[in-house]
């Protein structure tokens, strides 16, 4: 190492070059951003510690912080062997960059850091880091002066990282277990993005101090647990308390053993004079990677990808196919597919559906959480590769069949009305486009009925859309789970050293489920019942072919059919913004009490028939090139893949329940009894009552002899008092019942929408590889330049249709059907009957219409190139 009091350039080593080197290519982008920012020329210390020359790239940017590790002062240009320096000088209209200039080296101009502050009045800011010494103990944040916040603005290049900001705000806390309460000793908290992390001690306390201001996730993980992500917002002066609560993992097939991924950190440890620790990173920087692989997936019964990533050391799936991992939502997560990136058909994700994917011709899952050059771009919090296999061991042969047996099913199963989804998943026949056309002019969408269409004509296509599909699902026996898989594979030794690897998997699965919860949110809350019969195909064919050791190429198809019918049912809807869950109000509503002689409970109720169709379509060629073992290398690859997720035909049919038992009434019942026998007491001696056994009860016959019934049922009325027929029982109708629907509302009884969102993706990189051997008979000293290029263009089409049906309007113009006994209560069992009530004419009887808004949706594309 050179002396820091050595001005001369020759006694750095070759050693030292090497890591300037790399520390150049590392931060190359920043070292660029900085030295377009600096005014005039700028100096970099002629004595150089190479333990620092890492750190002595990232210079700040303009009127920035200057960061002074060790007491040396604004007049020295040079560095010690552990101390250094960083300053960052006013900015200048001009903006040279340091190697134009041509009086000497790059280095060279770096040079007269002491001359340029006699020159210059730029300002700086101290901030003392005293180096730790190994028998201070441990580690203590630096003193900050007083208004001198070593955090520079956001978005400055070359500012310091937030891993490397100090502060005095406090993060301490609890961790838990969530089933017992239990303390958790050992669990690992980690304030994401600050590069702080703890383990909790014996009572599962832990305390992170020197933390800079801000918003950040906070991650809680131990062994054997899930792992949990809170939210902080640490401030200065004042601690932030987490307490988090873990959910022990269960135990893998039940052998109560648990599979761990190893995360490996390779660093060098060196000893300074000064007894000092220090780890000094190789050029080849430590990545955190964790993985699954193919014996694995057979140990833990993961059937996708998605099953399989959750086995995953700090990963999760939310909605059984999206990644989460270190606590970071989905959108920060990248999917690949052997390394290239591929199409999500999902409209509101970037993220790839990894339930498409079957472990069956997955060989590796890896989990990519810290960034290096060979990932993708837009890396934001981690990238999942799908690494499928190429060369079996062995020939493959399989064919399995399964049959599951769900105790939870039930005795009944609803499923779509028109059709069924078969070995193939086929969906049908998508809602027809009969009441949207295409203006011959402009090319523009036009939906119907136009003011100058013709009665009959508007009648006939709205008839076609209501027959097209019906409104109410068909009652089936459950199908239990069934899969069948078929699987070959073999290597073809062809000789001369060549060798031909080929996989072909095919698999199919069907079966049903359902699913009952309770729904409460501000609006309203119902009880929701969901029946699911789905189908999936998936297809994969390889084939690679190795020349040799050093050269192979290999292409792959897959293929992913995914349909799925869901029907859901909702019933006892209640809701405070129109009144259900209440008795229907006389003085508002006199029809319910005048058509049935009773009151009643007003709720509503829904069916919702939904189809969605996932397909995804990859084709994927790859080489791998060498010259000679260890020399040129190149590496290429060209995908192309398609995801659609499409519903070709969805439904939602909504009417009222009229509850006219004597059970949905006896809270009514009750509360006007009360307000009644208040008002006998009240009443009492004047009525000739006494006051302390009088009650409604036993003085109604008496009042009625003194008052008339008329009178008295016209005073159980004004407190409330409904009338109860429990004979009527539960009446459902479409009928619109006044009070309850709003003055000036449509009654929407149902709607029809379709919808698909489709994704064109095309991925082409190249890598190069250039070795340089700075000893030519030995690899102990090796120099490698990457050269790599990467293209991606992705193209998305989102389109949607809905239209909704109107079977009444309180605006004068009608009211169908006619009355709330009659067609009214036949269209909930047979909502197919209104076909014979539309007239084409939207002021005389149900119509549909579009729900969207008069510009419709009509293929929103979107490019990412």
């Amino acid at each position: 190492m050179p002396s820091s009091s050595d001005s001369s350039l020759s006694k750095i080593c070759a050693h030292d070059w090497f890591r300037m080197a790399v520390a150049c290519v590392t931060n190359v982008s920043m070292l660029a951003a900085s030295c377009q920012a600096f005014a005039g020329t700028s100096s970099l210390p002629v004595s150089i510690s190479a333990d620092d020359m890492l750190l002595a790239t990232l210079l700040p940017a303009p009127g920035e912080a200057v960061l002074d590790a060790g007491g040396s002062s604004p007049g020295e240009n040079q560095l010690t062997a552990s101390p250094f320096v960083w300053v960052s000088p006013s900015p200048a209209p001009s903006l040279p960059s340091p190697e134009k200039n041509r009086s000497g080296s790059f280095l060279d101009a770096w040079q007269g850091a002491e001359s340029r502050q006699a020159t210059q009045s730029a300002p700086f800011v101290r901030v003392q880091a005293p180096l730790l010494d190994a028998n201070e103990g441990s580690w203590q944040p630096a003193q900050v002066p007083a208004g001198a916040d070593p955090a520079p603005l956001s978005g400055v290049v070359g500012a310091l990282p937030i891993e490397r900001q100090v502060g005095n705000c406090v993060v301490y806390g609890e961790v838990s277990d969530a089933t017992s309460l239990d303390p958790i000793a050992g669990a690992i908290v980690d304030i994401i993005g600050t590069g702080r992390t703890t383990q909790t001690d014996a009572n599962g306390k832990f305390r992170i101090d020197g933390l800079p201001a801000g918003d950040f996730p906070a991650e809680a993980s131990a062994l054997n647990y899930n792992g949990t992500t809170l939210g902080v917002s640490p401030q200065p002066g004042e601690g932030v308390e987490l307490r988090f609560s873990l959910q022990a993992k269960p135990a893998s097939s039940g052998t109560e053993e648990y599979v761990l991924e190893e995360e490996s950190i390779v660093g060098e440890y060196t000893e300074r004079s000064q007894g000092n620790f220090n780890l000094t990173l190789e050029a080849e920087a430590p990545s955190l990677t964790a993985g699954i692989g193919r014996d694995e997936f057979s140990k833990t019964a993961v059937s996708d990808a998605g099953e399989a990533v959750a086995k995953i050391s700090g990963a999760n799936i939310v909605d059984g196919k999206y990644a989460v991992v270190r606590g970071l939502a989905d959108r920060y997560v990248t999917t690949t597919f052997n390394g290239a990136q591929v199409a999500s058909a999902d409209p509101s994700r970037k993220a790839v559906q990894l339930d498409l994917f079957p472990t069956g011709v997955i060989e590796q899952i890896n989990a990519e959480k810290t960034y290096s050059a060979d990932l993708p771009g837009d890396f934001g919090g981690a990238v999942i590769d799908i690494v499928t296999r190429a060369f079996p061991e062995e020939r493959i042969l399989n064919f399995k069949a399964k049959v599951e047996w769900n105790s939870a099913l039930g005795d009944k199963m609803y499923v779509h009305p028109g059709r069924s989804l078969g070995f193939w998943g086929d969906t049908g026949s998508a809602m027809p486009d009969v009441l949207e056309g295409r203006n011959p002019d402009t090319g523009d969408v036009v939906f119907y009925p136009t003011p100058d269409m013709p009665t009959e004509e508007s009648k006939e296509r709205m008839q076609k859309l209501h027959r097209s599909q019906s409104l109410l699902p068909v009652l089936d026996d459950p199908e239990e789970n069934k899969s069948y898989s078929l699987t070959y594979g073999e290597t073809f030794m062809l000789g001369n050293g060549m060798k031909l690897g080929v996989i072909a998997a095919f698999n199919q699965s069907s079966g049903d489920s359902t699913n009952d919860s309770d729904i409460n949110n501000q609006d309203r809350s119902y009880f929701k019942s969901d029946y699911e019969r789905g189908v999936e195909l998936s297809a994969f064919v390889s084939a690679a072919l190795e020349m040799n050791e050093l050269n192979r190429i290999k292409a792959t198809y897959f293929n992913k059919h995914d349909a799925k019918d869901v029907v859901t049912q909702g019933t006892r809807m209640t809701g405070t913004s129109k009144d259900y869950g209440r008795i229907v109000d006389y003085s508002v509503s006199p029809i319910v009490r005048d058509t049935y002689g009773a009151d009643a409970v007003y709720t509503r109720e829904f069916w919702d028939i939904e189809t969605v169709e996932r397909d995804l379509e990859i084709f994927q060629l790859q080489g791998e090139h060498a010259v000679t073992e260890g020399g040129i290398r190149l590496d290429w690859s060209i995908s192309e893949s398609n995801a659609v997720e499409k519903r070709p035909h969805s439904s939602h049919f909504e009417y009222g329940v009229l509850d006219f038992s004597e059970k949905a009434l006896a809270p009514a019942v009750e509360a006007a009894t009360g307000r009644l026998d208040q008002l006998i007491k009240d009443n009492a001696a004047g009525l000739g009552l006494d006051p302390e056994t009088a009650t409604w009860g036993n003085s109604r016959e008496y009042l009625v002899g003194l008052l008339g019934e008329e009178t008295v049922t016209n005073l159980e009325a004004s407190q409330g008092m409904p009338v109860v027929d429990g004979s009527v029982g539960i009446i459902k109708t479409i009928y619109p019942i006044s009070g309850l629907i709003g003055q000036n509302e449509r009654t929407i009884t149902a709607f029809r929408r379709k919808d698909s969102t489709e994704e064109d993706a095309s991925h082409r990189q190249m890598a190069l590889t250039l070795p340089f051997r700075l000893d030519a008979d030995s690899d102990r000293r090796l120099l490698e330049i990457g050269i790599g290029a990467s293209k991606l263009r992705k193209n998305r089409d989102i389109s949607a249709r809905v239209y909704s049906l109107v079977t009444a309007e309180t605006n004068g113009n009608f009211s169908e059907p006619g009355t709330i006994d009659g067609p009214g209560e036949d269209m909930v069992t047979n909502p197919g009957d209104l076909e014979d009530l539309i007239t084409g004419d939207i002021t005389t009887g149900p119509y549909y219409a579009y729900g969207v808004g008069d510009a419709g949706v009509e293929n929103l594309s979107t490019v990412l190139d």
